[in-house]
């Protein structure tokens, strides 16, 4: 898998998959319009290539369904 740095950050990403990861190489989201974005597509990409998923993605996808569960 190839890996370029994102500028002004300690994140690196994946151009062909646009996941994000931290110093660890885990998942904590995507890169999109040049800003890192943590949702549950993330997690679905991340799963189907069998990545490492930072647990700080996991808790925002779960907070988010939870709210949308509650609206």
């Amino acid at each position: 898998m190839i890996y370029k740095k994102i500028k002004d950050s300690n994140y690196i990403w994946n151009p062909e998959t646009t996941l994000v990861f931290n110093k660890n190489r885990k998942v904590v989201g995507r890169y999109l319009n040049n800003s890192v974005v943590s949702d549950s597509e993330a997690l679905r990409i991340a799963k189907n290539h069998n990545l490492p998923i930072d647990v700080s993605l996991e808790k925002i996808v779960n907070n988010s369904k939870k709210s949308k569960k509650e609206k």
